[in-house]
Order: structure tokens, then C-alpha cells, then sequence
């Protein structure tokens, strides 16, 4: 965990309030790229409750000093329903939209590959997640 490195004492909240975030912005950049409205109620609806979850439970990390909601759910998933869904829901469909979903899909599963702690069987100390991210 690069956390770790620049801050010696541990500080998970610190940890667990950037990966909420990173969930965050995930978001509602996949909102603002697909241009998803009230139009589109499902998804909007879909993408505004978890918004409201990943602010609560910022707001919980802040008073219990540890994340609620990420110790339950991994980051990638809520990014993977929103994205699954927008692929089945949206009736425009470009280009730009498959390059994207594909993108994606490859953050999510190197999302998997980390989370599922592979890297450390395979005795590889790379940054796959950020390397993934950058794409």
C-alpha cells in the first residue's frame, strides 16, 4: 500500500477517505461522460444512491475512524454496476461509449486481480491498479 510508504504511522482513515473518494469521482465522471440525466431513470437514480452512500459513509469514516461501506463492499463494484447497467440501459452506443466501457472493464478486473491479493501469490510488487488507472 503506497499510503504506507509516505505515511509511517498507518493513517487508514486517510486510506479509507481516498479510496471513497476514488469512488466518488469515479462516478460522476461516468455520469458527466455519458451525459446520463433524469431521462435516464434508472441509471441516474442508480448513480444518486450511490453517491449518497459514498458520502454517508465519508462522513461515518470521519466519526469511527474506519470506512463502513468499503470494509463491506469493494470500490470497483458500485463502478461495475454503473457501468453494466449503462451498457444495457442506454440506447446510444458510439464509439467513445466502447472504448470507454472497455477501459473500465480493464480497471475493474485489475481492480480484482488487487483486491483479490494475487499480486502478492505471484510475488509481484507493481503498481497495477495505478498503471490501470493512468490508462
Amino acid at each position: 500500500m503506497p499510503l504506507n510508504e509516505i505515511f509511517t504511522f498507518r493513517n487508514y482513515i486517510l486510506y479509507d477517505i481516498s479510496q471513497i473518494a476514488i469512488l466518488l469521482f469515479s462516478i460522476l465522471f461516468i455520469k458527466h461522460f455519458l451525459n446520463i440525466t433524469k431521462a435516464d431513470k434508472k441509471l441516474f437514480y442508480l448513480i444518486e444512491v450511490i453517491k449518497v452512500m459514498a458520502i454517508i459513509d465519508m462522513l461515518l469514516t470521519l466519526y469511527f475512524s474506519h470506512s463502513v461501506l468499503t470494509r463491506i463492499i469493494p470500490v470497483f463494484l458500485p463502478v461495475w454496476l454503473v457501468i453494466t447497467e449503462a451498457k444495457r440501459l442506454l440506447p446510444r452506443k458510439d464509439k467513445a461509449f466502447y472504448f470507454f466501457y472497455y477501459g473500465w472493464m480493464m480497471v475493474i478486473m485489475m481492480g480484482v486481480f488487487v483486491y483479490s491479493n494475487l499480486t502478492s501469490y505471484f510475488n509481484m510488487d507493481f503498481p497495477f491498479l495505478h498503471t490501470t488507472f493512468a490508462l
